[in-house]
């Protein structure tokens, strides 16, 4: 008796553990829940999160899963544009950021031509890392190093640095950060001068409203113009944006 209690026991626990963490029901699409957002789809887990949105029980819900944040499409800066032989953009998704577990993702969609590569950002899960804090902003930037793309994120948490992407393009690929402590990152900041004279690439930095990215060109390259007051001080806070990020 107590046997067949001990199989029906674990055979509940079993059946619960896959409904819970790996039973799916079809996939969800990114741009059905936000027209902004190119197409990625994840499966979806009706039962996997019990994470809710809002104040319980009186407003909100549970939260999808997957859930999705996309940032504004980026056009890709000339140089890049006629390395990969034409115009296109690329967008920062962050696939259930609010979990912060093995599910969270970032990825990286490059649209070029009537095709759309898939990214998988690697990133230190463990540090509650968020790509998109507040939509539309745009977390990364693209510039040409030699024969690759170089993108600079500043993502929220420790994930502060470049990913190189190889050419051609392809999806799937998996791509490791490289971090500001990283003496690769150096060796390639040192080289951006030459990526910034494309006024695009000053454009996309410069009007960024973001410091970290502006500090990043007025170090690497040269002065933002911005007003006397300002001139200066982003290249000069360079490590606090970025070598001191936590």
């Amino acid at each position: 008796m107590r046997k067949k209690v001990l199989i029906s026991a674990l055979f509940l626990i079993l059946i619960t553990t896959i409904v819970s963490r790996y039973l799916h029901f079809g996939s969800r699409s990114a741009r059905a829940s936000d027209e902004m957002c190119f197409e990625l789809n994840r499966p979806y887990y009706p039962l996997r999160h019990w994470s809710w949105s809002g104040i319980f029980p009186l407003e909100g819900g549970f939260i999808p899963d997957p859930h999705f944040l996309c940032s504004q499409p980026e056009p890709f800066p000339d140089s890049v544009g006629r390395e990969l032989g034409g115009s296109g953009e690329f967008q920062i998704v962050d696939v259930n950021p609010f979990f912060n577990d093995e599910s969270s993702e970032i990825e990286l969609l490059i649209r070029s031509g009537s095709s759309v590569y898939d990214y998988s950002l690697q990133f230190p899960k463990r540090k509650r890392v968020q790509a998109i804090i507040a939509t539309p902003s745009v977390p990364a930037h693209m510039f040409l190093y030699k024969d690759k793309i170089e993108l600079l994120a500043d993502f929220e948490g420790p994930a502060k640095g470049i990913y190189t992407i190889p050419l051609p393009l392809r999806s799937g690929t998996k791509l490791d950060l490289i971090p500001v402590t990283n003496s690769e990152f150096d060796l390639i900041s040192r080289e951006f001068k030459n990526a910034g004279r494309d006024l695009t690439v000053r454009n996309q930095f410069c009007e960024s409203r973001s410091w970290p990215f502006i500090s990043f060109y007025e170090k690497y390259a040269e002065s933002c113009g911005k007003d006397a007051e300002t001139h200066g001080v982003a290249a000069s806070r360079f490590d606090e944006f970025w070598r001191n990020a936590h």
